[in-house]
């Protein structure tokens, strides 16, 4: 069972915070970027991640 927690205590590798993040064209091309070092010139999002 997950704790719910306060907005403020999110975490970059909470669920609901990298969601956010990685629906931001912007904030995503941004991120990747710095991780992979590299330009990026067009995000293209497939499909989102499905709840069971």
């Amino acid at each position: 069972m997950s704790k719910i927690k306060n907005f403020d205590e999110l975490e970059f590798i909470d669920d609901f915070m990298f969601g956010a993040v990685m629906k931001r064209t912007e904030l995503c091309k941004g991120l990747l970027e710095i991780i992979l070092d590299m330009k990026i010139s067009k995000i293209e999002y497939l499909e989102r991640q499905k709840n069971n």
